[in-house]
């Protein structure tokens, strides 16, 4: 279950406040820019997992999705420590039901990044001087009391965002497993995929299918946002593109 913090209503200020969010953030334009980052990432990728015997699929993909993230959020990174960024988002995903230990190190991981994105954003704000990317936009957006709206507000709405991408990578093994395990749902996926490299048709296929859960999350945030602003659970959304598999 992955309830967002964008979608929580708390006063007129807050609603303004997310519905500029959401303007930067879910725009078609922006999530048309996000999948063509991705599609690049996995291309690149792919070039390297050519030349490998056994690909494991679930870690090459967190840090290819997190990487199109950040790139796509203009937000920057130390590419010789990008991964120590990635153990942290896995530890965060891993944190949702399992072990108190694990709970512990996902809370101390996201407590981490956002401290990055919080710093992030208190320079951009300083520099007063906005880019292209929606990371640099979001830091120059002004409240309902004309000043910009505090790092510590944006950074775990931020984050939230951030962690939702990820979120593509654990159903990704899924989706290939499916593949692997069901002839049909293989061959109806490839048939629309059109790939013609046999060896990665699981992988290729699966991120096709990745790509349209990201994007159908998306949209329907952004359907459900135009509603009551309270909260919004998407355990039923995740749940019908986790079937996909087994129809």
């Amino acid at each position: 279950m992955t309830d967002l913090p964008i979608f929580r209503g708390r006063g007129t200020h807050r609603l303004h406040t997310d519905s500029l969010l959401i303007d930067e953030v879910l725009s078609d334009q922006a999530v048309d820019d996000y999948l063509r980052e991705l599609e690049m990432q996995w291309e690149v990728q792919t070039l390297h997992w050519v030349r490998q015997d056994v690909v494991e699929l679930y870690p090459e993909v967190l840090e290819l999705t997190i990487r199109a993230a950040y790139n796509w959020a203009g937000i920057p990174y130390s590419t010789r420590r990008f991964g120590f960024r990635v153990g942290r988002y896995r530890r965060i995903l891993r944190e949702r039901g399992s072990s108190r230990w694990n709970q512990i190190k996902g809370i101390w991981s996201r407590w981490h990044e956002e401290r990055k994105l919080r710093r992030f954003f208190a320079r951009a704000q300083s520099k007063k001087r906005g880019g292209h990317f929606p990371a640099e936009r979001l830091a120059l957006l002004v409240g309902l009391d004309g000043r910009y709206i505090d790092p510590a507000r944006l950074a775990p709405v931020m984050m939230d965002f951030l962690k939702s991408l990820a979120e593509v990578s654990v159903f990704i093994p899924f989706a290939a497993q499916s593949m692997r395990i069901d002839d049909e749902f293989r061959h109806d996926v490839n048939w629309e995929v059109g790939t013609g490299r046999p060896r990665h048709d699981i992988i290729s296929g699966a991120m096709n299918l990745g790509v349209k859960y990201l994007t159908d999350r998306l949209v329907y945030d952004v359907s459900m946002s135009k509603g009551p602003v309270e909260k919004v659970n998407l355990k039923h959304v995740e749940r019908r593109i986790f079937s996909v598999g087994h129809r």
